[in-house]
Formats: structure tokens, C-alpha cells, sequence
């Protein structure tokens, strides 16, 4: 199995690395550029829908890591074409509904009306494979568009989804090993390797920003990979440790917006990595922060792998309520951070 992931993660970062010095110019050329407004965190035109070029590198990996296992008998017929291809599938569609949006923005209602569709798709798939009914097909749509909508807000500075996605992607290839999903071990790797291959032209004076074809094609990732696990009986904590703060941010954000009785559907700057960036931290910083803490929420729940019990996971929750608050007052340690800095000086 090392043999499969190893090529798989090699094959997709280099695809994806390789996939941006054919597309960025080829977008700029075309004009999907993202132009700063006030509400922007960044301060000149930057070419958006390099998430393309994620999606070619998950792909890619994905189909030759799934070609590896396959003919060392470590992954079967079934799951080299059936989950490994309905991942694929997924993802692409809501890359090219999210491509669609960067290309000239699609309204609120239909938008939600796509993804919606696509989310039934794959929770119907699920639901097929799994023998599950009405219930868990609606619960499973309900999570893989929040998700996806979720990594679509939290998607605002350089390197922030693609650090947050590296993380992500290799937890859930170390957990689906750990429950014996190999298939998903080389989906998870594949996803996380593409996501690195993209970070060079993401972070410091970006050459490319991931745009909604990304945020979506990670965002349909993630959530597929999520239900995907849990359909095969993997602890709630386990898959829920990196979408920890993801969730708990955009949730925040959206109850203080509706506490302020805001226009949901308008740009704005409430998010907590928003706030540490308007405090002072730059960009990778921020991102460099969201993505720590995330690996440790990860980290915190690991010994669930191997002890899941209650009284393993007593542990754990209050374990990752630190981290939750750690992330919550970030920008107001940013703040006195600076402030002593001024005194000092």
C-alpha cells in the first residue's frame, strides 16, 4: 500500500505544480482575474481558477495510485472504479459549477439548486452502496453542501485552503489506513499532495488564487471523503477534527452577521482569519495558524485510533475545546501583541 501512496501523492503534486505554468497564463490571458474591491484581502488583480489545476493533480493521482493498488492486490476492482471514480466524479462537478461561478458569478438560488443536486448524486450513491434510507441521504447532502460552502467563505488569504487542505487530506489518509479503506487512503493522499503542488504559486506575491472552481472541487473533496468514512463506521471525531474550526468560524461569522442583520449574500470581513489579518498577522501567517491548529485538533483526537472509548473521548472533547478557543481570541492576542509591541518601542 506504501508503494500506491507514495506514487500517488509524487504524481499528484508534480501534476499540479505542472498543471499551473500551463494555466495561469492561459487564464490571465482570458481575463479570470479577481479584482480587488474594499471588502478584498488583497491589493491587486490575481488570477483566479487555479483550483484547476488541484483538480488535475487529485485526478491524476488518484487514478494512478488507485492503477497501483489495484495491481498489488491491495485495492479491489470495486473500490478502484466505483468509490475512487465516484470521487473523481463529485469533485469535478462541483469544480466545473464552481468554475462557472469564477467565469461570471452565478445568482444565490441557482447555484445552491446545483449543489444541492450534486450533493443528492453522491449521498444517493452512498446510500446505495450502504443500504441506507431517506434519512442518512438527506443528512449526507446537508453536510457535503455545507461543507462545501463552508471552504468556499473560509477561502480569503493566500495559502490559507491550500494549507488547511494539506492537512486535511493527510489526516484522512492516515485514518482511512487505520480503518482499512485504502481506496480512500489514496483519495486522501492524492487531494493533499495536489493541494502542496499548488502552494508555490499560493502563498507570498501569488501568482493564482484557488477561486470558487477550487474552493468548491476541495470543499465536494473533503465532504466526500467525510461521509464516505463515517458510512464505514469511523468515530465522529476522528473525521470532524480538521472541519473543527472550518465550522465553528463560518458559524460564528454567520450568527453574528444575522445578530447584525446583514445581507448574507454580501462580501464582508467577519471571519476570525479575516480579524487576525486586519490585526496584523499576514497572510501565511494566518494561514500557517489555522492550519497548526488544525493539525493539532487532529493530533488531540489520534489516540481515539487506537483507544475508542467514552472515556478516551471525555478526553479528547475538552482537549479541543482549548483549541476552539485558542483560535477564537487569535485576533485579540493579535491586538495586545502589537500594542506591547508599541509600548515597547
Amino acid at each position: 500500500m506504501s508503494l500506491a501512496l507514495l506514487v500517488s501523492a509524487a504524481v499528484a503534486c508534480l501534476a499540479s505544480f505542472a498543471a499551473c505554468r500551463v494555466l495561469i497564463p492561459l487564464l490571465r490571458r482570458f481575463g479570470v482575474i479577481d479584482v480587488p474591491s474594499a471588502r478584498s484581502s488583497h491589493l491587486r488583480p490575481v488570477v483566479r481558477g487555479g483550483g484547476l489545476a488541484v483538480g488535475a493533480g487529485v485526478t491524476v493521482g488518484s487514478a494512478v495510485g488507485g492503477t497501483i493498488g489495484l495491481l498489488t492486490g491491495d485495492i479491489t476492482m470495486f473500490s478502484a472504479v466505483v468509490v475512487i471514480g465516484l470521487f473523481v466524479l463529485i469533485t469535478w462537478c462541483f469544480s466545473v459549477l464552481g468554475f462557472m461561478d469564477d467565469l461570471g458569478s452565478m445568482s444565490a438560488g441557482p447555484r445552491l439548486v446545483f449543489q444541492v443536486l450534486i450533493a443528492v448524486l453522491f449521498a444517493g450513491a452512498l446510500g446505495w452502496l450502504h443500504g441506507h434510507g431517506l434519512f442518512a441521504i438527506a443528512a449526507v447532502t446537508l453536510m457535503v453542501v455545507s461543507t462545501v460552502n463552508a471552504v468556499n467563505f473560509m477561502d480569503g488569504l493566500n495559502g490559507l485552503t491550500a494549507s488547511w487542505t494539506v492537512v486535511t487530506g493527510y489526516w484522512y489518509a492516515v485514518v482511512a489506513l487505520a480503518v482499512d479503506e485504502p481506496a480512500a487512503a489514496v483519495i486522501s493522499t492524492a487531494l493533499a499532495a495536489a493541494a502542496a503542488g499548488f502552494l508555490p504559486d499560493n502563498i507570498g506575491r501569488a501568482r493564482a488564487f484557488l477561486g470558487d472552481v477550487g474552493s468548491y472541487g476541495i470543499g465536494g473533496s473533503v465532504a466526500v471523503l467525510a461521509t464516505y468514512l463515517m458510512a464505514q463506521g469511523t468515530d465522529f471525531l476522528l473525521v470532524g477534527a480538521p472541519l473543527l474550526l472550518l465550522f465553528f468560524d463560518v458559524g460564528l461569522t454567520l450568527a453574528r452577521r444575522l445578530y447584525a442583520r446583514e445581507n448574507l449574500f454580501q462580501a464582508h470581513r467577519w471571519h476570525l482569519y479575516q480579524k487576525a489579518q486586519q490585526a496584523g498577522l499576514g497572510h501565511e501567517q494566518v494561514a500557517g495558524v489555522y492550519s497548526g491548529l488544525t493539525l493539532l485538533s487532529c493530533l488531540i483526537t489520534a489516540p481515539l485510533l487506537a483507544y475508542p472509548h467514552p472515556v478516551m473521548t471525555s478526553v479528547v472533547l475538552p482537549l479541543l475545546l482549548v483549541v476552539v478557543l485558542i483560535y477564537a481570541n487569535l485576533p485579540a492576542m493579535v491586538r495586545a501583541r502589537a500594542r506591547e509591541a508599541s509600548v515597547a518601542s
